[in-house]
């Protein structure tokens, strides 16, 4: 094998490792969160379609995110939550990827990324597959150099059912024991502001 093919195969492979032991590392500090309210603003999920949640729900809930997000770590930057915003989609496979699996077809998946100079946060949902009940998630994103994308990066990733009939999410959060009180505590502050706001 040519060197400079040696050289490429070596820098992929040290990159998989990075990448299979950066998630196994924070796959085990992964800690759950229900019922979390990340908004003052009802909305029924399982009798309206994604599309249609408030955008000032969106923006309370990446707020909740992002301050998650920067407790656990400091460098975390985003730009502010725009006044509007419109979706992405993309036509993605629903099994397979292969179109010779007896249960392919193709869905939209639904998204919008608010993204800073290497990291961001993503709102996303898929529309279209068979069977519904698909959940509207909120995660974070890590800027990743090898393909000048962003990534979630299981700092912090939420969802809402599409059963719910409130704005109540459930959390997983990457942190060690030490962050669990305060973390709880912004979960708290967070559902304080939404029930005052709910009743001006």
């Amino acid at each position: 094998m040519r060197p400079i093919l040696l050289c490429a195969f070596a820098n992929i492979c040290h990159f998989l490792i990075k990448i299979i032991c950066y998630n196994n590392l924070n796959m085990s500090r992964l800690k759950s969160y229900e019922n979390i309210l990340v908004s003052a603003v009802d909305y029924n999920f399982s009798q309206n379609p994604h599309e249609n949640i408030p955008q000032q729900l969106f923006a309370d809930w990446i707020n909740l995110v992002s301050e998650l997000a920067k407790f656990i770590q400091p460098t975390f930057n985003i730009p502010s939550f725009p006044r509007s915003f419109k979706f992405e989609t993309e036509s993605i496979p629903s099994d397979g990827p292969y179109s010779s699996s007896a249960n392919y077809y193709m869905l939209d998946f639904v998204y919008y990324k608010l993204i800073g100079e290497t990291d961001g946060i993503m709102i996303s949902f898929e529309d279209g597959r068979q069977g519904g009940g698909n959940s509207v998630s909120v995660e974070t994103l890590q800027f990743e150099t090898h393909s000048s994308a962003f990534y979630p990066n299981y700092l912090v990733s939420s969802h809402i059912l599409k059963s719910a009939t409130s704005p109540l999410a459930t959390f997983y959060i990457s942190h060690d024991e030490t962050k669990k009180a305060e973390i709880k505590s912004i979960f708290a502050r967070h559902r304080e502001d939404c029930v005052s706001n709910k009743t001006k």
